[in-house]
């Protein structure tokens, strides 16, 4: 019997010490992941709507500069969201290793 009450307070002593250093890298992971989550969704709106003005210049008949402009605008948009993809990407992982 003393041996049980040993072995379960021993049990619910290594969780107790488990706890705090589980706790903090979730937490950490969790937060740097939320905040990639939205510099993506941000970036991927930036993205949508550049696009939506390039098709909404498509409709008409547009002088051929506007669209070469516009074309540039949502590649320098997917660049960034690359970028900021890549580097979220790294951030998160940096956390998971640390």
């Amino acid at each position: 019997m003393a041996v049980q009450e040993t072995a379960a307070q021993l049990s619910m002593a290594l969780k107790v010490q488990e706890y705090p250093t589980l706790k903090v890298p979730y937490e950490t992971l969790n937060k740097r992941f939320r905040a990639a989550q939205k510099n993506i969704d941000r970036e991927t709106s930036h993205v949508t709507m550049v696009v939506a003005e390039l098709e909404k210049t498509l409709g008409s008949f547009p002088v051929v500069d506007t669209v070469v402009s516009l074309l540039d605008g949502v590649v320098e948009k997917l660049s960034a969201l690359k970028r900021k993809s890549v580097f979220s990407l790294a951030y998160i992982s940096f956390c998971h290793v640390a």
